[in-house]
């Protein structure tokens, strides 16, 4: 399984690890290479997922606690500057 991995403070991180936040929103940057992996894989509009074998870890910096949670599907959003939205399926 490959890994891409954020930092996320409280609230975001209790809920996201609790499942009551499917999604995880990041401001891009073409620089890092978190972003870059992400433009290789498929890239979805419609919903579906199709992104096997990826998932996100989510690490409190406050607390050192951290989840993972597999990656279903991830957009850019359509607004300036450029963000992306990774969609979260179950805790690994």
């Amino acid at each position: 399984m490959k890994t891409l991995e954020f930092k996320t403070i409280s609230p975001f991180f209790e809920l996201c690890r609790d499942g009551k936040k499917p999604f995880d929103i990041r401001l891009r940057d073409p620089k890092d290479k978190r972003f870059r992996a992400l433009s290789h894989l498929p890239y979805s509009y419609a919903g579906e997922s199709l992104i096997i074998g990826w998932a996100v870890k989510f690490i409190n910096p406050a607390t050192g606690e951290s989840f993972t949670r597999s990656l279903e599907r991830w957009e850019y959003l359509p607004v300036a500057p450029s963000w992306v939205i990774m969609y979260l399926g179950a805790m690994n």
